[in-house]
């Protein structure tokens, strides 16, 4: 044990290189070495529904005037803030997809164990574990083993100690926590600090580094502030519809709005304070790649829209968990939430009672009599009946988003519905009434059959419309006509609306069939 008492630890000069050759492999070393690393604390996220993502974070500060942070993401550069009290922030640099590990600038000057070791091959050294010491000749070195011949070993087992010579003997590199070299070791010239470089780890990972410096030094809270994509939310809702009881009495229907939020980014969000934003936001070259989901309406809703009184966007009404914000929604989650990488979490944001009221509609649009001879369309074709359930919104403003229709716990539709503030009703599609019977026929004719260079016509167009349902029902039925047409009648009469749209309310009773017969010529 004498030996390891009179050990001079060379290992402990060569400390400050050791931690300069392990901090190679780190991502997150300064640029300049005086530049301090702060880290932040996340005190809020706000999500957008494009895939779009705000970061507000926060941290103290005690000297200096020159700082960096990193975080995950490419972030878009127009919207990075750094916000100090009591100081001036004087510029911010952003490097975008940093992924970097320090070297030396010089690659002769590069220090190791390894490259230690491999210079004292052939030479008696001395290496020590951590209850173990070994002297010998160091033979060879390979990957992470080190070889010794004629090797003196001391043992400590407690506090007793073991002694014994090996002829040969086997390390891992990793294993040794101190080096004695038996004669001077040729060493390269230690650096100055800073006298690096930062080369690309090609990590396929985005990250962002910021760099910044103000007028303080004295203690100051510092507030971050950056938007990235890498988190979206959307809006799904379930609609259950009344369910009538024995007595005929009937439930309330209500309908439930959910948030289902994704984490694209390589990070854990580990409870956070958390705001969704609802609304159509403008980046001006973001770089990002918004996935528009807007709401499309069928054609049967569209003519819905076309003949009622629709108003402009209106605020939903306020409450502690919701506000209006220029002409966004603002969601604000009343805990505190967690959300790991690739997860997506639903949170409920609201639920209300509704009133439904069934719509039976008709388009008959897509079939539509052409004027040549030859491809005119004469004779007839069935059609489908949609069925819609307009919900009105009597509360707060429900964002566009897909809504599941339930009756009894049983999916009974599926559709989506637009932007609905308080007071506008929204329309949603759950399926095709079967039952109720719809033919459009055309009947066209020439008015003067004689001369084949007369391109003059009358039309004859028949919708018929029958109801195999057990109750009555009220179909409305769309379609448009020719805008050269002339001498157009119709039976029942119709209601016109700008671009040539027609529209009729056909009430039927059970098993009962009516027409509606519309007539008008074309003339070359």
């Amino acid at each position: 044990m004498k030996k390891i008492c009179q050990i001079c630890v060379i290992f402990l000069v060569l400390f400050p290189a050791v931690l300069q050759a392990n901090a190679t492999d780190a991502d997150d070393l300064e640029v300049d070495y005086s530049y301090k690393k702060v880290d932040f604390e996340i005190k809020e996220v706000v999500v957008y529904p494009h895939n779009i993502v705000l970061f507000r974070k926060e941290a103290t500060v005690t000297s200096g005037s020159k700082f960096y942070t990193e975080f995950e993401g490419d972030s878009f550069p127009g919207c990075v803030r750094i916000i100090e009290e009591g100081s001036t922030v004087k510029d911010i640099t952003i490097k975008n997809d940093f992924n970097y590990k320090m070297i030396s600038t010089s690659g002769s000057n590069t220090f190791s164990i390894s490259k230690l070791l491999k210079d004292n091959v052939g030479k008696t050294i001395e290496l020590i574990t951590s209850d173990a010491f070994y002297s010998g000749k160091l033979f060879w070195i390979q990957n992470s083993f080190v070889f010794l011949r004629n090797v003196h070993l001391i043992k400590m087992l407690g506090e007793v100690s073991q002694e014994r010579n090996v002829s040969f003997l086997c390390l891992k590199t990793s294993d040794i926590e101190n080096i004695v070299l038996m004669e001077e070791p040729d060493l390269p010239e230690m650096e100055e600090e800073g006298n690096s470089e930062l080369v690309s780890t090609n990590n396929k990972k985005p990250k962002t580094r910021i760099t910044w410096e103000d007028t303080g030094g004295s203690s100051r809270k510092v507030t971050l502030i950056y938007i990235i994509s890498g988190i979206s939310w959307k809006s799904e809702y379930f609609l259950d519809t009344y369910t009538p009881f024995e007595d005929e009495t009937e439930d309330n229907s209500h309908l439930e709005h959910w948030a289902s939020i994704t984490n694209n980014l390589n990070i854990d969000l580990v409870d956070i304070n958390l705001r969704l934003v609802a609304g159509d936001i403008q980046l001006q070259n973001s770089g990002s790649n918004i996935d528009s989901e807007f709401y499309r309406m069928n054609s049967a809703q569209f003519y819905l829209d076309a003949y009622s009184d629709i108003g402009g966007r209106s605020s939903g009404s306020a409450s502690p968990s919701s506000f209006t914000m220029q002409e966004f929604i603002v969601f604000t989650i009343p805990y505190k939430v967690t959300l790991k990488k690739g997860e997506t979490k639903q949170i409920q944001i609201q639920t209300c009672n509704v009133e439904i009221v069934e719509e039976f509609v008709y388009d008959a649009t897509h079939l539509t009599p052409c004027r040549n001879t030859y491809s005119t369309w004469n004779g007839e074709e069935s059609g489908k009946v949609k069925k819609i359930l307009k919900i009105k919104n009597n509360g707060k403003t429900w964002p566009e988003g897909i809504v599941n229709v339930y009756e009894d716990y049983m999916l009974i539709g599926q559709d989506g519905i637009q932007w609905t503030p308080k007071g506008r009703e929204a329309k949603v599609t759950i399926g095709i009434a079967s039952d109720i019977e719809v033919k459009k026929k055309a009947t066209v004719k020439k008015l003067n059959p004689e001369n084949k260079y007369d391109d003059d016509y009358d039309y004859t167009i028949t919708i018929e419309i029958k109801n195999f349902k057990d109750k009555q029902v009220t179909v409305k039925v769309f379609d448009t006509f020719l805008s050269d047409a002339l001498d157009l009648t119709s039976k029942p009469d119709f209601e016109e609306k700008p671009g040539n749209q027609m529209s009729w309310e056909i009430t039927l009773k059970s098993g009962e069939e009516k027409n509606i017969v519309y007539t008008f010529e074309t003339r070359d």
